[in-house]
């Protein structure tokens, strides 16, 4: 509505926003964390791919800073409807885990049938890492709200961000070098 794209509040409040109202139309704990991460996917592709722009010009430092950005974006986007409302963390990383690995996947399928199609192995590949991948945002989701759960201090929350976002971090790198 023309109140809300005119709002002075900021980014967090309209969240808090989005997701109070979120959490009223679906009573379901699972029905809301499907529906809010699976709703944040399509926004980490474009801020990944500006990030990802913006990080190419560094030559030699850019492999390695788009992985940390990357991971970083995806940890910290997965973990926001948790914040919003308190889920138990098992569940909230389970269903979280699962939702932004299936939303990802299908943007990756369109992009490989749509733009890599030319390419000889990109479903070879997609196939490939389907399992550690969903393995991988499971336990770094889980890991992430398990740690904001225990602890209500901003400095909790932060090893929270560190461990989910080098966990997801080496994966990547495990990955890039063929050893998963």
């Amino acid at each position: 509505t023309s109140e809300i794209l005119y709002d002075t509040r900021s980014i967090w409040d309209l969240f808090k926003n989005f997701y109070d109202t979120l959490s009223k139309h679906l009573k379901s704990d699972v029905k809301y964390v499907v529906v809010s991460v699976s709703l944040l996917v399509p926004f980490i592709f474009i801020i990944e791919s500006i990030l990802a722009y913006l990080v190419l010009p560094m030559g030699f430092f850019a492999p390695i800073l788009s992985l940390i950005l990357l991971a970083f974006v995806e940890e910290i986007t997965k973990i926001i409807p948790f914040l919003y409302k308190k889920v138990n963390p098992i569940l909230y990383g389970v269903v979280a885990g699962v939702s932004f690995f299936v939303c990802e996947k299908l943007f990756n399928l369109y992009l490989i049938s749509k733009v890599y199609s030319i390419l000889g192995g990109p479903y070879q590949y997609f196939l490939a890492r389907f399992a550690p991948t969903l393995a991988l945002h499971i336990i770094s989701t889980t890991v992430f709200a398990v740690i904001i759960h225990r602890s209500k201090r901003p400095s909790w929350f932060i090893l929270g961000l560190f461990i989910s976002v080098i966990t997801h971090v080496l994966y990547n790198v495990a990955v890039l070098r063929g050893l998963i």
